[in-house]
This record gives structure tokens, sequence and C-alpha cells, in this order.
């Protein structure tokens, strides 16, 4: 009888052993899946991270190079040039990017001889005619251009009136100018075209 006894307790060790066994052998296993479980959502985590970082910076990118574009070389200036409308019976201003140099007014009035860039302007300064000199002094700019100014001149009041201005109101658009005195081939005239006085310096008129 002892000897049964002492045999189902042995017996019920045993299970109670496999069955210890097969409990750590399950919580093992588990416990893999959960970890492999969580690389993986780390894994997933970082590659959304890294495919939202590059447009960020594109974006970056692009701003700086639209705000870029946007401003004037640092080798040139904005001018105002002053043309005639299509009727010649009034100014309309150009604006317009020159180089910086030690003759800006001088730069400034030969893109002005050179005529408009936009339609529904005329240019005002007669074909063939050439600045020869021009200086400022106590804000008056003398402005000394060749014979073709009146030589090629077409005539009339208002377009007169047109290239006179034109020239006037292009050079008091910078703020060391106040008044105009024309010279042609060295030499002061009283008219253009035998209708404005040109003999004295003639300050800024809107027309």
């Amino acid at each position: 009888m002892a000897i049964r006894r002492r045999g189902h307790s042995v017996a019920l060790c045993i299970g109670l052993v496999l069955l210890l066994g097969l409990s750590l052998f399950g919580c093992n296993q588990a416990t893999k899946k959960s970890l492999a479980k969580s690389k993986s959502k780390s894994a997933t985590s970082a590659n959304t991270s890294s495919s939202n970082a590059p447009p960020s910076v594109k974006k970056a990118k692009t701003s700086n190079n639209n705000s870029a574009t946007d401003t004037i070389p640092a080798n040139q200036v904005e001018v105002v040039l002053y043309f005639s409308d299509e009727q010649a019976q009034n100014l309309t201003g150009e604006k317009r990017l020159v180089s910086i140099t030690d003759g800006l007014a001088r730069e400034t009035i030969n893109q002005l001889i050179k005529g408009p860039a936009k339609e529904g302007s005329n240019a005002t300064i007669p074909a063939g005619t050439r600045l020869l000199d021009i200086s400022v002094r106590d804000n008056v700019a003398t402005v000394d251009f060749s014979k073709e100014l009146i030589d090629n001149h077409t005539g009339g009041s208002a377009g007169e009136q047109m290239t006179v201005y034109s020239v006037v109101n292009t050079l008091t658009e910078f703020s060391t100018i106040t008044k105009v005195l024309f010279l042609v081939e060295g030499q002061k005239v009283d008219t253009l075209a035998g209708h404005m006085d040109i003999s004295q310096s003639l300050e800024r008129r809107d027309i």
C-alpha cells in the first residue's frame, strides 16, 4: 500500500514538472511575439517620420528661391523713364533696371534715347540723337545732345513738349536733380521746334 502511494506521488510530481515546463514555453513564445510586434511598429513609425521630412525641406528651399527672385540685383537700380502715350498728348512712366555706374544719370538718358520697351508708348527723342555730355551742379542737370535733337525732330507743339519733359521728368526722378538745362552741340538753344523756350533750366511738369 505504501508502494502505491509513493508511485502516485512520483507520477504527480512528474506531471507538475511537465505542466510547469509547458507554461514556461508558452510564456517564452508569447514574449517573443510581443517583442517582434513591438519592433515592427517601431520600424513603421521610423519610416513614416522619414518620408515626411523631405517635403518640408523642399518647401523651405522653394520659399527662399521665390523671395530671392523678387529682389533687385546688387549691381542694378530701378529708374523711371518717361515716354509719350500713343496719342502723343501725355507722358507715361516705364520702370527699367540699369547698371549702377559712376554715370547713372548718363546711363538713364541713354536708356531714354533707346526708346520704350512696352507697347502703347512712343519714343520722345528723335532718331540718331546722341548724348554728348551730362553734368549735375547745384541740383541742376545740364544735358548736352547732338544736333539730331533739332535736325530730326518731327515738329509740332505737342511733340516738342513730349521731348523736353520726357528728359526733364526722367532726370528729376533723382532726388539730387530739380531742374534740367538743355544744350545742343555744347551751346544753349532757344527752342527745339519753335514752340517752347528752353533757353533756361526747366523744372518738372507732370503732363
